[in-house]
């Protein structure tokens, strides 16, 4: 029994190499607060009379930390067409979308790089028959050729 296994589309891969790109930008930026946490508790134990805490630079390296598992994930689970990772994404995008929408009106901006990038891709990953067939439930049903 062999697995069907179809191409995966160009805005797909696309999408996934974004958040690709995302997560190790977020590992970077968590061992450079891991880094600052080090220094401050180097700092602390050179001069006690230093006064900074710890907590936020460890929250936020833990914070970084875990977002970018998770991107990580996803697009692992977009590359291979899992579509949970479909769900999650337009979850996210729609947050991003809600917030561009938001910032449009408090910040009296017209033109909103987040809202036309996100309304894009929510577009074409709704739209797409290519991405629907892609994360159809009849990619992942097993086959028998000599059937």
């Amino acid at each position: 029994m062999k697995l069907h296994k179809r191409k995966t589309p160009t805005g797909i891969k696309i999408i996934s190499i974004i958040f690709y790109s995302i997560a190790i930008w977020l590992v970077i930026t968590a061992f450079s607060s891991l880094s600052l946490l080090i220094f401050k508790i180097i700092l602390i134990r050179i001069n006690p009379a230093v006064n900074y805490t710890t907590t936020d630079s460890l929250i936020l390296t833990l914070f970084l930390s875990i977002l970018a598992t998770i991107l990580f994930f996803i697009a692992n689970g977009l590359w291979k067409g899992y579509r949970w990772t479909l769900y999650t994404t337009l979850i996210i995008l729609g947050m991003i979308f809600l917030l561009s929408f938001i910032s449009l009106f408090k910040y009296k901006n017209f033109i909103n790089l987040g809202l036309i990038v996100s309304a894009s891709t929510i577009g074409y990953l709704l739209l797409s028959k290519k991405v629907k067939s892609f994360f159809s439930i009849s990619k992942h049903i097993k086959t028998d050729k000599n059937l």
